[in-house]
């Protein structure tokens, strides 16, 4: 029962991915774009709420220590009461620094690494337009195959738990005898 839950959450979240991709897509060829950035706001709110929530389970969206402590600090503090400078450093300059360095390194393969390979320049061209879109593809689809490993791997365990544990209580009660 529980893996037909699984897998319906599943479809459900490949769906919604669908759907957004979908959205987002309509709203640049139709041209309005303000509703979709405010849309995308929402959205990435919503997704540092979510982040932090994960912090209070077992599932680690974000591994590092340092980033729990930090979502553990907003989560306490709250994050209007926080001092600006410290988000402005801390958690968005970290964001900030993490994607530059993500950038940096399909910048420097497309103008030094594929020329010195001997690649057309037309090559190049379609290369350099399209790293950066393929890179952050590439990012999203790792982050999310990742947390959804750890999603399901959670729920083995506390299935497995659940029905270790009734087995360990009955054996329990059979030594009590």
């Amino acid at each position: 029962m529980t893996d037909i839950c699984a897998f319906w959450i599943g479809c459900y979240i490949l769906r919604a991915i669908y759907v957004s991709i979908c959205f987002a897509f309509d709203h640049i060829l139709t041209e309005i774009t303000d509703f979709l950035l405010k849309y995308i706001l929402i959205r990435i709110t919503n997704a540092l709420l979510f982040s932090i929530w994960t912090m209070l389970t077992p599932i680690k969206c974000f591994a590092t220590k340092a980033w729990r402590r930090k979502f553990e600090r907003i989560r306490s503090v709250g994050i209007n009461k926080l001092p600006s400078m410290w988000l402005l450093r801390d958690v968005i300059g970290s964001i900030i620094n993490t994607l530059l360095t993500t950038l940096s390194i399909p910048y420097v393969l497309v103008k030094s690494l594929l020329p010195l390979l001997g690649y057309s320049q037309s090559f190049n061209a379609a290369t350099e337009r399209f790293i950066w879109p393929a890179s952050l593809a590439l990012i999203v689809v790792w982050f999310v195959i990742k947390l959804t490993l750890e999603i399901i791997t959670y729920l083995h365990q506390l299935i497995f738990n659940e029905l270790y544990m009734v087995g360990e209580r009955v054996g329990d009660l059979t030594e009590d005898l």
